[in-house]
């Protein structure tokens, strides 16, 4: 017999306060400063805890600081969607969000009505081999230790740069 590690089911009430999130995107000179509120009211509304979708903020973009995020304010770094201008074809091809409060609203929207409820993937176990799979040259498992690290990490009220 196989001991599983527990899976880290990213719903939930908010775990963080929107001053704590603003103090984590301050601190690493975040070009979405200011939006805690943003995470933690969409957090409320969604039942998605916002420690998660900080998590990914961190691990796509380095809360926007790099790569497609600072153009297209996606904070997961989302492929074209039928709502939004399609950018950067050459590349894959990227959402282009209104501004930052915009990319944090698509992204719990994506995770909400997408994975959670169409594909019943409400685990970063779950939600990463769909979301960033290795088809697509990501390394699920590190992915998803940094995740659960960096969940880890905040709610024990830790800035992480």
């Amino acid at each position: 017999f196989t001991l599983l590690a527990p899976e880290h089911s990213i719903l939930g009430k908010p775990t963080l306060s929107a001053t704590f999130i603003d103090r984590v995107l301050a601190a690493t000179h975040s070009p979405a400063a200011g939006t805690g509120a943003d995470f933690y009211q969409l957090s409320l509304k969604s039942d998605i805890d916002d420690a998660w979708p900080l998590a990914f903020f961190h691990h796509e973009s380095d809360y926007g600081a790099s790569g497609e995020a600072r153009v297209t304010f996606s904070i997961g770094n989302s492929r074209c969607i039928s709502t939004r201008p399609c950018i950067d074809q050459d590349r894959g091809g990227y959402a282009q969000m209104l501004n930052w409060v915009d990319g944090i609203a698509q992204w719990y929207q994506l995770l909400s009505n997408l994975y959670i409820k169409q594909w019943g993937r409400s685990t970063v176990e779950q939600i990463i081999p769909r979301y960033a799979p290795s088809a697509d040259g990501n390394d699920e498992v590190a992915y998803i230790h940094a995740l659960v690290s960096d969940v880890a990490a905040y709610r024990a009220g830790q800035v992480l740069p």
